[in-house]
């Protein structure tokens, strides 16, 4: 974690060299702008992550995991793995920057589990298959019940 630190004091440290070659930008603009773009980029980090799916065969797989340096750190890891019999729900909800994907899974004591998956940087056409694909799963489940 102290890296991102790091990262970001002289990411701005830099940042200010650059802006203040330019006679446009005062101090106060400078650290404004700068500051915006440090929480922009601290957004991002914390929320981009890479989803991954998969429905062949007999159990779904669910992963989540973080984009930058996921080779090095891979701590954000998301995963979930059962049998599709299992799966009881799921709701997508689309927040103003945010889309959680909530998946209710049968747990072995007879209760619904919640696991929650980051899906904000999947695009639409990839989320409507996810849903089509979940919809007949729990339609198979009804069935088969």
């Amino acid at each position: 974690m102290y890296w991102l630190i790091f990262f970001f004091v002289g990411g701005f440290y830099v940042f200010n060299y650059v802006v203040s070659l330019s006679p446009i930008v005062d101090g106060k603009e400078m650290i404004m702008i700068t500051s915006l773009l440090a929480i922009l980029l601290g957004f991002w980090y914390m929320r981009a992550r890479y989803f991954e799916y998969d429905s062949n065969g007999s159990v779904l797989i669910f992963v989540n995991r973080g984009i930058l340096l996921q080779s090095l750190i891979n701590y954000r890891e998301t995963k979930a793995e059962f049998p599709k019999e299992k799966l009881r729900k799921y709701k997508i909800k689309n927040y103003l920057i945010y889309r959680p994907l909530y998946i209710y899974v049968k747990s072995k004591n007879g209760g619904v589990k919640k696991v929650v998956f980051d899906i904000t940087f999947v695009s639409p056409k990839r989320v409507s298959l996810l849903e089509q694909s979940l919809n007949k799963v729990i339609t198979n489940n009804k069935q088969v019940a």
